[in-house]
């Protein structure tokens, strides 16, 4: 099934949303298949399709052609259960949604490279698929200086308070403006909007983020490590299962860091593109 509309017959639409209600039926009966996805094409651009997926497995999906760039657990999928999933589209930002819960967060200054093979639509992939009530809108233009009010969240919506690192990186937060009409807008974060921010300055510091009008702070901590984990045992921890005091031998080259857990003496990476 497959239903396209070209969004390079959509005048000068700079943001926009597809969304759609979706049950997965039934996966493919095909020995060895991956299980079914519920796919909304978004977007062509920074040389690539992007495709928001939710797969029959109870997984949020993000594809920039076959790459998966992005994807999320789903607590509440059940098959043959219907649901409603949307991604909306901002110049180097997708942001897609589960049952009006945001999944995903995307963050590339290449998407607003859209192309005249740009499509929006849905399609089933591997197994049956019911699509019903596809709506594409514009995404109105708001200015910054009516936000009443804003916060900083992470990629995963959850609201920051407090940073730690070797620099502060502000491609990876956003700015959830909101409005006095209810209306919500994310915006990256932008060097621009902060002040109190020095990268020099060892130390604690309050920065302020302002857009328009609006404004919050968050508190900045530069520290020089290489590597940082909290090991607060929380489930995002990678220690949770590992004794940290037992030895454990480590290699950092070509800004991966290795490590070799006692356990079972196999070497995981875990976590790349280290700098600072």
């Amino acid at each position: 099934m497959n239903a396209l509309i070209n969004v390079a017959d959509m005048g000068n639409w700079g943001n926009y949303s597809i969304e759609t209600d979706a049950a997965i039926l039934a996966n493919s009966t095909v020995q060895n298949a991956r299980p079914a996805d519920a796919a909304l094409n978004v977007i062509h651009g920074a040389g690539a399709d992007f495709t928001f997926r939710i797969r029959a497995n109870g997984t949020a999906i993000l594809y920039s052609n076959t790459t998966i760039v992005a994807e999320a657990e789903i607590d509440d999928f059940e098959l043959g259960k219907n649901f409603h999933m949307k991604a909306e589209v901002y110049d180097g930002l997708i942001v897609c949604y589960y049952n009006n819960e945001r999944v995903i967060t995307y963050v590339n200054s290449k998407l607003s490279e859209k192309t005249n093979r740009t499509y929006a639509g849905f399609r089933a992939v591997n197994g049956s698929v019911r699509f019903d009530n596809l709506v594409v809108r514009k995404i109105e233009e708001v200015s910054p200086w009516a936000a009443k009010s804003i916060t900083i969240t992470d990629a995963n919506g959850a609201i920051v308070q407090s940073v730690k690192s070797s620099s502060l990186d502000t491609e990876k937060y956003l700015v959830n403006a909101i409005y006095p009409d209810g209306r919500t807008r994310l915006v990256i974060l932008d060097p621009a909007m902060l002040s109190g921010y020095d990268p020099s300055v060892s130390g604690q510091q309050t920065v302020t983020v302002r857009y328009g009008n609006a404004s919050t702070t968050f508190l900045y901590e530069r520290v020089g490590y290489l590597f940082y984990d909290a090991l607060d045992s929380s489930e995002s921890s990678s220690w949770m299962s590992t004794n940290v005091a037992s030895q454990y031998s480590s290699q950092v080259k070509d800004g991966f860091l290795r490590l070799t857990l006692p356990q079972d003496n196999v070497t995981r990476e875990y976590a790349k593109h280290i700098s600072g």
